[in-house]
């Protein structure tokens, strides 16, 4: 089952010891001020997750929704997050990283405020971050065993030039998962590392200590998987050599603009004086081809439906607390919201209305519910009931939530929308903390992600209106569908089969997904314009379908692929993490490390 990196935020499968995206060793740690730093941080942070409710509802409904919503969602791969971050994040953004999640109170008369003296702990053992108490050195210092060799792994190894690239990455890295957060878990970085104990470890150590034993950790990582890389012959991608290759060049440009003498001074300014551009460059070139080498073996992970289905089946209880169920669906119902007038918020947050008030607002929505049942009973006419008398933030659509999950709404509102009986035209009258729904049920649909691949073909021109949309002539788009068609027809003259498709897709199509075949992989409900989704989920919808759509954004000419239902791709993914993740100490297991910490020194670097 999933938790999350304790350093990365990366999803990692329950049991797992070591993280696949940041290469950090996941040890038990006791509930301490990071717990609360967190809780701190949810509680100040946007929800990540918006919802049609959320939007539109007034703000004391909105209140009233559950904070977690239970929709299934698809596993984001944490390393190319990880890959595509790190060519943007070169030196300068190491230390912008720190600079932004400073706090935004300085120590005043430029000094550093007073601290009360901590004991740092070291146990002088060469093989332990506790060797020493601390490993800051002068920039000269450290220059003069640049080259020391600190840590083996094979025929690799670890420089203490190279080990500034790793020890300031770490630290990037945690200021990113924590920002502003940071002082919540005591580190102060107005304070030097070696001066400040965390207990974020195994055991107490000083942050220093503590990021330097992560650091060692993540190179072990990236060196196993570049050892195992060579061991089999693997090429990274071209776009990385490319990377790679114009990396020097852009360094010296970022210190030339910055009016630096050499770009071993702009190294040195953002990761010590240790450092030079080499190791900086070894540094990457270590990570590209172990964490590719990694992504290549995690794509090509691919359990049998059968082993996903036996895998689902042994943790359906956990799957189940986050309404993740063979069953689960997507339902969609109209409301007309009436509330009590009055009322105070109790200190759950929720209105606190009279029973009087109460009893009158129950009183008025049978008399709206009876008048509406008096009539023809339709859709339409209750989705102008709710424009007229609804409450609600959404009204003004007829009071329509689509694409209900459970577990998104308040319970009464949920337990309706649910029951196993309800059909379509269903209506009733349900009571919630915020007032009387009356309720219309408009269908349901099963949680599915669908598969689906395209060609997209835009007319020529165009405008840019008011919203920001383009606007094309009727003539362009004339001339637009009548290439479409022109195109749809030569590949139906042809074996029409998906590979044939996914040419036509690569050669013609105008979408970014083009080189990819124009593949569109787990689409759910809401991701496309609605147009293109009403065709991809049509109940009647075949694998090897195909057809012409029209949307806003041009033609395309469709290829249905295939449709998975929400529980399986959930599952499916967290098998694949559970069994990528068991690869690193595989691969760490076959490389033997000798590390000496009593070698190592770090340089300093002024993050003011």
């Amino acid at each position: 089952m999933n938790m999350n990196c304790k350093y990365c935020n990366a999803e990692l499968a329950e049991g797992t010891s070591v993280c696949p995206a940041c290469g950090k060793e996941q040890a038990e740690v006791e509930e301490t001020t990071l717990e609360a730093a967190k809780e701190t941080a949810s509680e100040e942070k946007v929800l990540p997750f918006e919802t049609a409710y959320e939007q539109n509802a007034d703000t004391e409904i909105q209140e009233g929704l559950k904070a977690t919503p239970g929709v299934i969602t698809l596993v984001v791969v944490a390393i190319v997050a990880v890959l595509a971050i790190l060519t943007v994040l070169i030196l300068f953004g190491i230390k912008d990283t720190v600079k932004e999640n400073a706090p935004t109170i300085a120590p005043t008369s430029g000094t550093v405020a007073a601290t009360v003296p901590v004991e740092i702990p070291s146990n002088g053992d060469p093989a332990s971050a506790l060797c020493k108490e601390s490993y800051t050195v002068s920039d000269e210092d450290a220059i003069a065993v640049r080259d020391t060799v600190v840590a083996t792994m094979g025929d690799k190894v670890l420089t203490n030039g190279e080990l500034q690239a790793y020890y300031w990455m770490e630290v990037s890295l945690f200021l990113q998962e924590y920002g502003s957060y940071v002082d919540y878990i005591g580190l102060d970085l107005y304070t030097p590392f070696d001066k400040q104990v965390t207990e974020m470890g195994e055991t107490p150590m000083s942050w220093q200590q503590f990021f330097l034993d992560s650091a060692i950790y993540t190179w072990k990582t990236y060196q196993s998987m570049e050892l195992e890389s060579e061991a089999v012959n693997f090429e990274m991608p071209e776009e990385r050599y490319a990377e790679l290759e114009a990396l020097p060049d852009g360094l010296k440009q970022s210190a030339a603009d910055a009016g630096m003498a050499s770009v071993d001074e702009l190294v040195a300014q953002n990761i010590g004086g240790g450092a030079t551009l080499d190791d900086y460059v070894n540094y990457v070139q270590t990570y590209y081809q172990g964490m590719s080498y990694y992504y290549d073996l995690y794509e090509a992970l691919n359990p049998s439906d059968a082993e996903v289905e036996a895998y689902f089946d042994e943790n359906a209880d956990y799957y189940a607390e986050g309404n993740i169920t063979k069953d689960a669906k997507y339902v969609d119902v109209r409301h007309v919201l009436l509330q009590p007038e009055g009322g105070e918020r109790g200190e759950d947050g929720y209105p606190v209305f009279t029973d009087e008030a109460w009893e009158a607002c129950r009183q008025k929505a049978e008399e709206l519910y009876n008048q509406w049942q008096a009539g023809d009973k339709s859709e339409d006419s209750f989705a102008q009931l709710a424009v007229d008398n609804s409450e609600d933030g959404n009204a003004a659509t007829g009071g329509l939530y689509e694409n209900v999950y459970k577990g998104q709404m308040v319970a009464e509102f949920e337990n309706w929308c649910f029951d196993d009986a309800r059909q379509v035209g269903d209506h009733g009258l349900v009571k919630t903390a915020y007032g009387y729904h009356i309720m219309f049920f408009s269908g349901s649909r099963p949680v599915q992600y669908v598969n689906v691949r395209h060609v997209l073909l835009q007319p020529e021109g165009g405008e840019t209106d008011v919203s920001g949309y383009q606007v094309f002539t009727e003539e362009a788009w004339e001339n637009c569908r009548q290439k479409a068609e022109e195109l749809y027809n030569q590949w139906q003259a042809g074996d029409k089969s998906e590979d044939s498709f996914a040419q036509l897709a690569m050669e013609n199509s105008m979408d970014s997904n083009a080189a990819e075949g124009g593949l569109y992989e787990g689409v759910s409900f809401g991701m496309m314009v609605e147009e293109f989704e009403d065709w991809c989920f049509d109940e009647a919808r075949q694998v090897g379908d195909h057809g012409l759509v029209k949307t806003m954004y041009g033609y395309h000419i469709m290829y249905f692929s295939g449709a998975d239902a929400g529980w399986f791709m959930q599952a499916k993914a967290d098998m694949i993490d559970e069994q990528a993740m068991n690869l690193i100490p595989e691969m760490m297991e076959k490389y033997p490390t000798d590390v000496d910490y009593s070698k190592m020194v770090l340089a300093e670097v002024s993050f003011t």
